[in-house]
């Protein structure tokens, strides 16, 4: 009899030490989430392969269906995204296939993380300095998108890029659905998504659950 107790204890002692081991992990992966660097984001970029994402940053917080702020494309493509929720950033990789990124989002205020195609002469390029100037204002090929939820509201600059590159690069700013593009001088760029085709990918609040 004794020693059946002595059995049952020692599981019940050893599924205790067990939980707390586990919630001792699970803390300290968290206090290792890894810090997204420029060099990530270039090795990450449109057509580049996606397991390469898991190699650099391991699994992902999240995997889903996602759909592009371009709602046409959405009836031809199913999109899936993994999404990063990263010391720096959140990081989303967005692919058609499961074998080659299609895009790459990002939101953070990060002052090292460098934006894509901003012109470092002229410009501070960096995520957490850049603001919406007036170049870009009366840039006539720049294309203003509003997105809005309950809970939020994005105004994006959306811009094919040419040769060599030949992607779309839209820009994230907070904004409400009655602001024009005239409204938004100095307003900060808090995010971007880098893609083929002509498709946006945000990262909502939504996706944050």
């Amino acid at each position: 009899m004794n020693e059946i107790l002595i059995g049952i204890l020692g599981a019940i002692l050893g599924s205790v030490a067990t939980h707390f081991l586990q919630q001792y992990t699970d803390k300290q992966n968290k206090q290792k989430k890894k810090i997204l660097t420029n060099e990530i984001i270039t090795a990450l970029s449109p057509e580049k392969n996606y397991k390469k994402a898991e190699e650099l940053l391991g699994l992902p917080d999240k995997i889903f269906e996602d759909f592009s702020e371009i709602e046409k494309n959405n009836e031809e493509y199913k999109f899936e995204s993994s999404l990063y929720f990263l010391t720096n950033a959140y990081l989303k990789i967005t692919t058609i296939d499961k074998q080659s990124i299609h895009a790459i989002s990002i939101l953070s205020y990060d002052n090292n993380l460098i934006l894509p195609f901003f012109d470092e002469n002229i410009h501070q390029n960096s995520l957490g300095k850049t603001k919406i100037n007036q170049e870009m204002i009366d840039n006539k090929f720049v294309e203003v998108i509003h997105s809005f939820t309950v809970r939020e509201s994005v105004i994006i600059l959306k811009q094919n890029i040419g040769a060599p590159f030949y992607k779309t690069m839209s820009y994230f700013c907070d904004g409400s659905p009655s602001e024009t593009i005239n409204d938004l001088l100095d307003r900060p760029i808090s995010g971007f998504c880098l893609s083929n085709f002509d498709d946006i990918f945000y990262i909502h609040n939504y996706d944050l659950r």
